[in-house]
């Protein structure tokens, strides 16, 4: 796999770099969860040819070096923060606030774009800090626009699993960019809980990209093998 497919850890390992840096517990841990996904999900397909083994063992080695590098640089202040523990984080003395929030006005919420002045009105004095977003997208959308919108979004998000879990048993040597929109969904779909990662264009961009690469291979995957039985 390091060998025949470097383009995946090589992405593996930008991606855990990135969030060493940025100290997000979130992030680190749902991008984990995603990474050991897409893993077990991929076929693994990739054969080592002979005379591989040395430069993989070296390849491996200097993946583990700068991993560890790195995280001796940066990797104390995202410990700290995974062994502060959440129920220390304000959001979380946040979020029953935004509850009663959603219940007061749970059908129509109170609209778009109105929770930074609506979320003034229903703080508690437990609240410390200045919340201009939710920092979970599933309460926020719910408080402005209404639990059945908040559904139907949410829905219309996941329906593209429905079409790639259906084709992950199409075409095994495309299953790992198959796999690639199940798990960026769902890493997005976990960390979303606990903040507003879909809000930020960067992110939306690149997921809508991902997952439209993922839903074209699985559908020509599903096409070519109805085509190859009906022939």
């Amino acid at each position: 796999m390091i060998s025949k497919a470097w383009w995946l850890p090589l992405a593996i390992f930008l991606t855990i770099s990135a969030l060493l840096l940025t100290n997000s517990r979130a992030g680190f841990g749902s991008v984990a969860i995603s990474v050991f996904l897409l893993l077990v999900l991929s076929a693994n397909r990739y054969r080592s040819n002979r005379g591989s083994t040395i430069k993989s063992i070296m390849m491996v080695s200097a993946v583990i070096a700068v991993a560890a590098g790195l995280f001796a640089l940066s990797g104390d202040a995202l410990d700290q923060r995974l062994q502060g523990g959440a129920t220390l984080d304000a959001r979380f003395t946040a979020y029953p606030h935004m509850v009663q929030a959603i219940m007061d006005q749970p059908l129509t919420g109170f609209g778009l774009g109105t929770f930074d002045e609506v979320f003034r009105v229903y703080r508690g004095p437990d609240v410390t800090i200045y919340f201009d977003r939710a920092h979970s997208d599933y309460l926020e959308i719910a408080m402005n626009a209404g639990i059945p919108a908040a559904t139907i979004l949410v829905i219309a998000c996941g329906l593209p699993l429905i079409t790639l879990f259906s084709a992950l048993k199409h075409g095994a040597q495309y299953r790992s960019f198959i796999a690639l929109g199940i798990t960026v969904t769902m890493q997005l779909g976990l960390h979303s809980l606990v903040d507003f990662s879909l809000q930020m264009p960067a992110v939306s961009y690149t997921w809508v990209a991902v997952v439209a690469a993922s839903m074209a291979i699985a559908i020509h995957c599903k096409k070519e093998t109805i085509s190859t039985r009906t022939f």
